[in-house]
């Protein structure tokens, strides 16, 4: 005898394979997005990294004061920022740099902080 299958149970089996479908194609958008947040957060560390290695190279009583600029890498235009930050003593000064793709800075993708020796005349109180 021929056994077939009703129509109740192909519908059963395309709709476990239409949720199964679905699920794979969420969980693929879901690592695509991720890849990219990842990417924007390297090349923005990048950036961060290269300001804060030319703040290095800076005299130290122009480096604490706050600057801005804008740099471009992997096709696209990141902004940033740095700043002082209080220290507790006067040997050292301590800098952040901020980069984000907007220049509103409403999302911040990376920061770097770094210390560094301060001026001569700084610790002097001159």
């Amino acid at each position: 005898m021929k056994r077939a299958f009703t129509l109740l149970e192909v519908m059963v089996a395309l709709a476990i394979f239409a949720l199964t479908a679905l699920a794979t194609m969420h969980v693929a958008s879901v690592s695509l997005r991720n890849t990219q947040l990842l990417q924007e957060k390297m090349v923005a560390g990048w950036v961060a990294d290269n300001q804060m290695a030319l703040l290095a190279l800076m005299p130290a009583h122009k480096r604490i004061l706050p600057q801005t600029g804008q740099s471009e890498m992997a096709g696209t235009t990141w902004y940033w920022k740095a700043s002082p930050v209080a220290t507790t003593g006067d040997l050292l000064q301590a800098l952040e740099v901020e980069v984000s793709d907007d220049p509103a800075f409403t999302h911040t993708r990376s920061a770097l902080r770094a210390w560094f020796v301060a001026a001569e005349d700084e610790r002097h109180g001159s």
